[in-house]
């Protein structure tokens, strides 16, 4: 079994840095050939671990360089007309572009700015490059306090419009969980920045607190957590269930209840894992997918970046010999098909007339790395 994690780490670090360019983290190499943020921020854990500091600070740099004056920072920023590219027609632009609105134009990415503090307290604790963080810290600022500009019925939780988290083909809207975990997790991380910059962060403390409180009454059903605060829509959303555990939302007694659920579910031996469950409804797709046959893209089609999640929550609260399980049977994965794909359909690339998995896919590649890396510093101690 060493052998396969070795060459499935070995696997994920070269897809990974595959990814890389002068100006920061793509987030594939294919569909995906341009800098979208919340892929670039996950990765950029994986770089950390390698000790890949550059590519993160010119990285968070690059996104600093499109922030609006409000603090709000883009979605994505291209490099190609998006368009085109999808129909097999690549035309790189002279200027890259940044993108700040959803697919539907009206409505605006939300979880950016929230990963953004996240990525860069990593890349801060890790690199201990202090003066990236001097020269940055009122840009940083502005970019979590834009977070509340969301909140407009201020009861302390974010609301979003269509697509504008990372399931950005299904019809959501309104108070959903991902996007409150990571807005969570934000506050929690920039009092830690405040603190290293020597600077008040009470009251950042004291937002992280209270937003932790919103969520577990809000969202909470005594099982798991709820995708959205209306409790009459129930599914359970894997990928924002496991954040809350890993980022201090959820307590011990809830983790072991979602825990429990995931094994109710029959959803402990998916690999990869999916990102919810059940699977949506036809109507709650956007039409592309509908089209394109691909309505299982975020509803039943597993993700290697999911199953990292799982693994680090599940260490996090003590489940080693099960986190370790898991991942080993990742590892075995990423081996079988030589590299670090998007999505998987029955635990196999997706190889489909109209979607074809991106690989390598950066998101995936860089939370693996980092899964391991977190599993090795946990032997130790």
């Amino acid at each position: 079994m060493k052998e396969v994690i070795e060459k499935a780490y070995s696997i994920a670090k070269r897809d990974l840095r595959q990814c890389y360019t002068d100006k920061g983290i793509l987030a594939g190499l294919k569909r995906f050939d341009d800098y979208w943020a919340r892929d670039s921020f996950l990765a950029s854990l994986g770089c950390c671990s390698l000790n890949d500091f550059d590519i993160v600070k010119n990285n968070l740099s690059l996104f600093l360089e499109y922030q609006k004056s409000n603090g709000q920072l883009p979605r994505r920023i291209d490099r190609d007309i998006v368009g085109l590219k999808y129909l097999k027609l690549p035309i790189r632009r002279k200027r890259l572009s940044p993108r700040y609105t959803t697919s539907l134009l009206y409505c605006y990415s939300v979880d950016q700015n929230s990963l953004f503090i996240i990525s860069l307290l990593h890349y801060i604790k890790a690199s201990r490059d202090y003066s990236f963080l001097k020269k940055n810290f009122s840009r940083a600022k502005k970019a979590m306090d834009w977070n509340f500009s969301n909140d407009s019925v201020r009861d302390l939780l974010l609301e979003e419009g269509y697509f504008a988290n990372w399931e950005d083909t299904v019809f959501w809207r309104g108070q959903l969980l991902y996007t409150n975990v990571l807005h969570c997790w934000a506050l929690k991380c920039f009092a830690e920045l405040a603190e290293i910059t020597g600077r008040d962060s009470k009251s950042y403390k004291q937002l992280a607190g209270k937003v932790k409180e919103r969520i577990n009454s809000c969202f909470w059903n005594g099982q798991y957590y709820e995708k959205t605060s209306r409790k009459i829509i129930h599914y359970f959303c894997i990928d924002a269930n496991m954040l809350a555990i890993i980022s201090g939302v959820a307590d011990k007694k809830k983790a072991k209840k979602i825990m429990d659920h995931m094994k109710i579910s029959g959803l402990e031996t998916e690999v990869p894992l999916r990102s919810t469950y059940p699977r949506y409804p036809l109507w709650r797709h956007s039409p592309a997918r509908l089209i394109t046959l691909s309505t299982g893209y975020q509803s039943s089609y597993g993700w290697i970046w999911v199953s990292c999640l799982d693994i680090l929550a599940k260490q996090s609260v003590g489940m080693k010999k099960e986190a370790v399980k898991k991942f080993e049977a990742l590892a075995r994965k990423i081996a079988e098909f030589d590299g670090v794909y998007e999505v998987y359909a029955k635990g196999k690339p997706v190889k489909g007339i109209f979607l074809m998995a991106d690989q390598p896919f950066a998101w995936s590649a860089g939370l693996f790395v980092y899964t391991s890396n977190k599993l090795v510093d946990s032997t130790k101690r």
